[in-house]
């Protein structure tokens, strides 16, 4: 939700002309996902659970709340898909009870300032070593999956995701990777204003 990456992604895309746009995110989220950012500029929320067990009183449930508007770089991917009629593809993996992450991050303002190759950097240096949880190893192999898949059928794919998979995506894009095991379907998504 940081306008100046939004900024960055439509730079990319007016730069790479790319014939697909892959953004981070599941696709069993991606028609209702679509829906909302063809609602723009009217800020939809995209609602599902997650966690639920097939338990009758476990109620371990947590509601996932995913905002669309326009300073949201993933947004902006799919707004600029839609108008330039670039497929769109969502090559994330759809776990359940995905751990919550806080990462060191320099102001995103400083990315005006700097540039995005020196704002990379700095991104690097504050998160040092921090070693990956098997959850996030998981989805990087399934969306270096779907990527090899989107290469099959288009030359220039750009790919919007957060800056924690990226070195690890450049390393498994270039291996095998087996399918992901995964939610396949969701119900229980709605889609309001």
């Amino acid at each position: 939700y940081k306008m100046e990456f939004a900024a960055l992604v439509r730079k990319a895309v007016e730069r790479l002309k790319p014939d697909c746009i892959a953004i981070e995110l599941p696709p069993t989220l991606q028609s209702h996902f679509q829906r909302g950012v063809s609602r723009l500029p009217r800020i939809s929320v995209l609602r599902y659970e997650t966690g639920k067990s097939r338990k009758r009183d476990d109620h371990s449930c947590q509601t996932v709340f995913l905002l669309i508007e326009p300073a949201d770089p993933l947004v902006e991917a799919a707004r600029l898909a839609l108008e330039r009629n670039i497929p769109l593809a969502c090559v994330d993996v759809d776990m359940e009870d995905y751990p919550r992450h806080e990462e060191p991050f320099p102001d995103s303002y400083a990315v005006r300032r700097i540039g995005h190759t020196a704002y990379y950097r700095e991104y690097l240096i504050a998160r040092g070593d921090m070693a990956p949880g098997r959850e996030d190893l998981q989805r990087e192999q399934g969306m270096a999956y779907r990527l090899h898949a989107l290469a099959e059928r288009h030359q220039r794919i750009l790919l919007v995701c957060g800056m924690s998979h990226v070195e690890r995506l450049k390393h498994l894009y270039g291996k095998p990777q087996a399918a992901p095991l995964e939610r396949v379907a969701r119900e229980g998504i709605s889609l309001c204003n």
